[in-house]
């Protein structure tokens, strides 16, 4: 059975060889670098050693999607027609892995200071085929007050999607920055987790003195005073 999986990778240097997470690999299926699709006469791999050599240096991302198999057979060769050769069939079960992935950021701008606001992220199985992903929502920022539906989920197949709708009540407070992460895991790997980044900002809030009322009144008080005395003298 040929599964697939696509190994995203950070450059930071000017290398051009990756090796691969699997040993040894079908094939192939598609190479990204820098987010342009890479013809298959600009690279080579070795099916056995697992590497991929490309013709360009990637800057800023590159993504290998591949082949592999997890139950490899192995084939023993005598050299000996009267002995013959071995094939050994792998007949181990292997138990479908899934792979939570989290996607969409949320940012809220001039928002009243004790207002509910609500917007939407999605949790995503992109693991092995046949793989059920059970998820949970494991922390969020400590400033306003939280609520998600569904905030936990199980049994998410493989390839699937789940839509989670978030809903907050702004802080209290005024002319002020707000962020953080919402983290979301992988119940049955604590290292297999997503973060959503949440940004919120309130407006400016003019709270007057109580000594400026004061002193409009006495500034409205004191014109109309000189208004009255301006227009009886020519009255």
């Amino acid at each position: 059975m040929e599964h697939t999986y696509t190994q995203q990778i950070s450059p930071s240097d000017d290398r051009r060889l990756f090796y691969l997470p699997h040993r040894q690999i079908q094939g192939i299926h598609s190479i990204y670098c820098d987010g342009v699709l890479v013809p298959s006469s600009e690279y080579t791999y070795s099916r056995d050693e697992g590497w991929v050599s490309i013709s360009t240096t990637p800057l800023q991302s590159l993504n290998i999607s591949y082949g592999y198999s997890p139950s490899l057979d192995m084939v023993v060769t005598n050299w000996d027609p009267d002995i013959g050769n071995y094939l050994f069939y792998n007949q181990m079960t292997f138990a479908a892995i899934p792979d939570l992935e989290c996607s969409g950021s949320i940012s809220w701008t001039k928002i009243d200071p004790g207002e509910t606001i609500q917007d939407d992220f999605t949790i995503s199985n992109v693991g092995d085929p046949s793989s059920y992903l059970n998820w949970e929502v494991v922390s969020y920022p400590e400033w306003g007050t939280w609520s998600f539906a569904p905030s936990s989920g199980e049994n998410l197949l493989a390839g699937d999607s789940v839509n989670v709708h978030v809903m907050v009540v702004a802080p209290n407070e005024g002319d002020s920055q707000f962020q953080g992460d919402i983290k979301v895991v992988n119940t049955a790997n604590p290292d297999d987790f997503g973060l959503i980044h949440v940004t919120l900002s309130t407006p400016y809030t003019f709270v007057p003195h109580p000594t400026f009322y004061q002193r409009l009144t006495h500034f409205v008080e004191t014109m109309r005073l000189l208004w009255s005395s301006h227009f009886s003298r020519y009255s």
